[in-house]
């Protein structure tokens, strides 16, 4: 643009030159035209500029370190045709905090619409916010740029991987399995109480099977089992950071994994939990009872979607400000470092701290809690088994 206003002034003083130089009419209307038809037209562009429209596409469902297309759709509802378009455009890992910019160079011909393609690529987990951040409009001459603002917006899901472990539920003297109370409206994994009995169905357990009742009613009968309220488990992501530092990316994408394969394991042996963690965007924390895939797989966008922030409080405080004690006889937190909140819960209930670590320092004890230590790149070897 630069290079175009530059040339436009020396085709300026070309014409004055002509001008004095002849004395003629010709040289008047030479730099009439040269100095009135690009503002004319500049005046046109930034007016016309606000009948562009534009509306991005991208496929809900992807996976990291794969090649994604979005599309970017630009409506022309005016009579000017535009040859020389940017559109900016940025695209944002909630989960993580990572946010690249995109332009594309594109054209826009009078009452029609054009098709961009943008390639895409996340190095890591989470749901990606992509948005228009609007356009630059060139006029012809290439002497101004118009900014149009736009507002369009479209979320993609980009899948964490998982991995298998075993996954044992040992109970304390705060978790005692014949606890008087039991759940009225959820089954669970105490094989001493039975919530409700019914009729076999795919996918179920054949220790659940009451052989007696089956073989009196000629069919399949199974017993769904209690769940005492005080053996409930609740697993924390911890999204805060005290400081923020490179590895937090991949920090965040470990335990999210971490996370999602035991939620997973837990389903497949019935065992109902609880997920939690704190949005430092809309500064709420969240949680939701999992006791299925299904359930499971419905919370999964807004866990990918916790965006993390600086924080002196940990998700565990964020978990503890409006109550007066633990719900939960068991926690495991899923954190890039050690927190004294789950020091102080140690007393009250059994702590597991997964904590996430460029070296990590296998498995100990702090201050009562249980601390397994993994790395990034191979916590799928490290964290083989979970106490919990």
């Amino acid at each position: 643009m630069a290079k175009s206003r530059i040339l436009w002034g020396l085709e300026l003083i070309l014409c004055v030159l002509f001008y004095v130089f002849t004395d003629s009419y010709a040289g008047l209307w030479l730099l009439a035209i040269s100095l009135v038809l690009p503002i004319v037209e500049m005046i046109g562009a930034e007016i016309c500029a606000k009948k562009l429209f534009g509306t991005l596409g991208i496929d809900n469902l992807g996976e990291k370190q794969k090649d994604m297309t979005a599309m970017l759709k630009i409506k022309n509802t005016g009579l000017f045709p535009f040859d020389r378009i940017i559109a900016k455009i940025k695209c944002e890992n909630l989960l993580t905090g990572e946010a690249e910019k995109y332009e594309i160079l594109a054209s826009a011909p009078a009452k029609t619409e054009t098709l961009q393609q943008l390639q895409l690529k996340s190095r890591h987990c989470g749901k990606l916010c992509l948005s228009l951040e609007g356009f630059l409009v060139l006029d012809y001459f290439g002497l101004r740029k118009t900014k149009i603002p736009a507002d369009s917006e479209k979320m993609t899901l980009i899948t964490p991987n998982t991995f298998g472990l075993q996954v044992e539920v040992v109970y304390g003297e705060n978790a005692v399995l014949d606890a008087e109370e039991y759940s009225m409206s959820k089954a669970g994994f105490d094989p001493s109480e039975t919530f409700a009995v019914r009729e076999y169905r795919a996918g179920d357990h054949i220790h659940q099977i009451h052989w007696k009742l089956s073989e009196k009613l000629d069919g399949l009968i199974v017993r769904d089992y209690g769940l005492p309220v005080q053996n409930t488990i609740l697993l924390l992501l911890e999204t805060g950071y005290p400081e923020k530092s490179e590895e937090f990316p991949s920090q965040m994408e470990k335990l999210v994994e971490c996370l999602v394969s035991v939620s997973q394991e837990m389903c497949e042996q019935q065992i109902v939990h609880s997920i939690g963690w704190y949005n430092h965007k809309e500064q709420t924390y969240s949680s939701a009872e999992i006791d299925s895939l299904e359930e499971f797989t419905m919370i999964l966008p807004e866990l990918l979607s916790a965006v993390p922030g600086e924080d002196g409080t940990s998700v565990l405080g964020h978990y503890m400000e409006q109550r007066e004690q633990c719900e939960f006889a068991h926690l495991v937190l899923f954190t890039p470092y050690l927190t004294a909140d789950a020091s102080a819960l140690a007393e009250r209930c059994l702590v597991t701290e997964v904590i996430c670590e460029k070296e990590p320092r296998g498995e100990f004890t702090e201050e009562g809690a249980h601390v397994i230590s993994v790395s990034t790149e191979n916590a799928e070897a490290e964290l083989s088994y979970l106490e919990i």
